[in-house]
């Protein structure tokens, strides 16, 4: 496996030490722009009463969600309903001295079952995080330990247990009118049986370099190189080389706008596992929309074209089986809108379309669309429900579903 004994009990240990991170822009002070806490579907602020030694934040939370399935195993044929409640509990600390945010926390999940208590599992997120901003100059570095146990966008539909670590270091500069983003990251994943042949390694560093062509208008351009290994050699190598530029322009005082388009290239290492497989070539590109119509309600709209990870193996495709490729191409798009009736009611609308499209395989078509309505009731309370809706379809066997959820949920957060 990927990470071995002594590998996996550093991975725990930063349970203790990591903390919650949340990307914030380049150029705003951290001691002005705090780091929001996660919360399920929320990230809310912090009141930040508490403190330890005067000058470390001290941030728990609790919140308790129940929820109701109707396809917990994301079934074509045969689904199956439960009532799942989930509990969370979190802390984060974290400091500003100086020129420097530091924070480190965990939260951590517990996942239960009415009716399939075989089912029931922990999860976490820790996370740790050091920044220093300077007047021209930024540093990051992070670092995420997640213990998960969910679908991910691959032919499976089941929930796949897994450990993945992310370590990155990122660095900022402006001079004037040009600002450059560098970015180096290390992401291993350690699935648990019986998928181990998905445990694999993506190395991947990229250079933005931004110019203000006016007031309103940047232009930038972007290189990406990333390698991916995988460790029991269930599918090949490969390394990826991508070119990107666009364009962020405000065509008012409400709206802004942000283009991408560009040219990614992969180059296989075909061993022995599949010597026929051919890498990928073609464009990739996103956009995205932000709109606020009025202090009290606001929209936001994305679409992105990527190169992901596939999953490797043999699947069965009306009656004949077919050998997965080294790639899939993922386009995906989302659009949502947010309404604050009054100051403490939040409504959300949601929903998002999205295509796999596997090498040699069929493509797979998901779409997801539900609602959220949250009560602020105090500063450091929130309640809500919510509803979902997600369906696949697709010509490989047994990998289409309809699922529908729905929550309410409690959350104390300080």
């Amino acid at each position: 496996m990927i990470l071995g004994r002594r590998a996996r009990i550093c991975a725990f240990a930063t349970l203790a030490f990591a903390g919650v991170a949340k990307a914030q822009d380049a150029w705003v002070s951290p001691k002005t722009k705090p780091t929001a806490l996660a919360l399920g579907d929320r990230s809310l602020e912090p009141a930040g009463n508490l403190k330890l030694f005067g000058a470390i934040g001290v941030h728990p939370a609790l919140r308790e969600t129940v929820l109701w399935d109707d396809n917990i195993f994301l079934s074509e044929d045969d689904p199956e309903a439960d009532v799942i409640s989930t509990t969370t509990a979190g802390l984060r600390l974290d400091a500003l001295p100086g020129d420097f945010e530091i924070a480190a926390g965990s939260r951590v999940r517990w996942v239960d079952y009415a009716s399939h208590s075989r089912e029931d599992h922990p999860e976490s997120v820790s996370e740790g995080r050091v920044v220093w901003t300077g007047r021209d100059l930024r540093v990051e570095a992070t670092d995420v330990f997640e213990w998960l146990e969910e679908p991910l966008n691959l032919v499976t539909a089941e929930r796949l247990q897994r450990w993945v670590n992310t370590a990155a270091l990122a660095g900022s500069i402006r001079l004037r009118t040009l600002a450059a983003d560098l970015r180096v990251e290390d992401r291993i994943y350690d699935f648990r049986k019986p998928r181990g042949e998905l445990d694999h390694r993506e190395d991947t560093g990229s250079l933005t370099v931004r110019g203000e062509a006016a007031a309103d208008l940047t232009l930038f351009g972007t290189y990406a190189f990333g390698l991916t290994d995988y460790v029991q050699e269930a599918a090949n190598d490969y390394t990826t080389h991508e070119v990107q530029a666009g364009i962020r322009a405000r065509p008012g005082a409400k709206m802004e706008v942000q283009l991408s388009g560009g040219y990614v290239v992969q180059v296989v290492d075909a061993g022995v596992v599949n010597p026929d497989d051919e890498g990928y070539s073609g464009g990739t590109g996103s956009a995205v929309l932000s709109w606020t119509a009025s202090p009290r309600i606001s929209f936001q709209g994305s679409w992105r074209r990527t190169l992901q990870f596939p999953q490797p193996g043999n699947f069965a495709v009306e009656g004949k089986t077919i050998r997965a490729g080294n790639w899939q191409v993922v386009d995906r798009a989302e659009l949502s809108g947010e309404w604050r009736p009054v100051e403490k009611v939040v409504f959300r609308l949601f929903g998002a379309f999205e295509n796999s499209d596997p090498a040699r395989l069929p493509p797979l078509r998901r779409v997801t669309a539900g609602a959220i309505l949250d009560y602020d009731w105090q500063p450091w309370l929130a309640i809500g429900v919510g509803y979902e809706h997600r369906a696949r379809w697709t010509r490989i066997d047994n990998a289409s579903y309809r699922n529908n959820r729905a929550w309410v949920h409690l959350t104390l957060y300080l």
